[in-house]
Order: structure tokens, then C-alpha cells, then sequence
């Protein structure tokens, strides 16, 4: 085995490493459901979002690079914000399968300062038919 083959020779048979193959967000049970009537929808489709459909997988991949993929996808703000920025017409596509509008508007409204730019910012809002369109947001230095 070659250094190169090595990262990819503990990957399982669907091409996901051991760990992003364990790691999988399970769906809230419906015990839990009523109780998460009054979280963030965010908060509640990071609880829900099942981390392994492929498509999500790979886009978490390219969004957010500096982390793993399900790591990326428990914080929906994060991946929602980079694939609203930096995601090809396949990006947003396989994302909007899995996240609704009402989400990604939550997202827009608790949006990271230095993720946006002002097209993409300006965009997305006239998209999700948020108006008018806020400020971008900015980081708050301490004085």
C-alpha cells in the first residue's frame, strides 16, 4: 500500500470513512419531537438530518472544507451559508432537497459574519423573498 492509498484504505464499500459512516445524525424520536416544537428550525434539522445521503456528503465536503462533512452538517447555519455563497447550481440543488426555504431564510437571519459576500447576500434574500434586504452582517470588535 502506497501513502496515497492509505487515507482511502479504511473507507467502507459507499466510499465514507469509518467515522463519517458511524457518525450519522439520527432523526429525533417522537418522544423528542414535542419538545423541539419551540427550538430554532435549525436547531431541529441538525437533529434531524440524516448525515448520509452521498449528495449532502460530498457538498458538505467542498462547502466546508475545514472540517468533516458531518460536522459540517450539524451546523446548518454554517453549511447553508457557504453552499448559499459558494455552491454550484449541483450545490444548491442537492441541498434544497434536504433543507426547505423556511430554513434557509432562518439561516440568512443568523448568517456568520465573513461568510457572504454583498451578490450572494443580495441574492439570496430577493430569493427567499426576504425584504428588505439587512445590512451584511459584521464582526463586532471588542473596544
Amino acid at each position: 500500500m502506497t501513502p496515497r492509498q492509505a487515507p482511502n484504505a479504511s473507507r467502507t464499500a459507499s466510499g465514507a470513512s469509518p467515522a463519517v459512516a458511524s457518525a450519522a445524525v439520527q432523526a429525533p424520536s417522537p418522544a423528542v419531537a414535542p419538545a423541539a416544537v419551540h427550538a430554532s428550525p435549525l436547531a431541529v434539522a441538525s437533529a434531524a438530518v440524516n448525515a448520509s445521503p452521498p449528495d449532502l456528503l460530498r457538498v458538505a465536503k467542498r462547502m466546508v472544507w475545514f472540517k468533516e462533512p458531518v460536522e459540517t452538517l450539524r451546523d446548518p447555519v454554517l453549511f447553508l451559508c457557504h453552499v448559499m455563497t459558494y455552491g454550484t447550481v449541483a450545490d444548491i440543488a442537492a441541498t434544497r432537497e434536504h433543507f426547505s426555504d423556511d430554513l434557509m431564510r432562518e439561516a440568512l437571519r443568523l448568517a456568520h459574519p465573513g461568510i457572504f459576500d454583498a451578490r450572494s447576500w443580495t441574492y439570496w434574500h430577493i430569493v427567499l423573498d426576504v425584504q428588505p434586504v439587512p445590512p451584511l452582517p459584521t464582526r463586532r470588535l471588542p473596544e
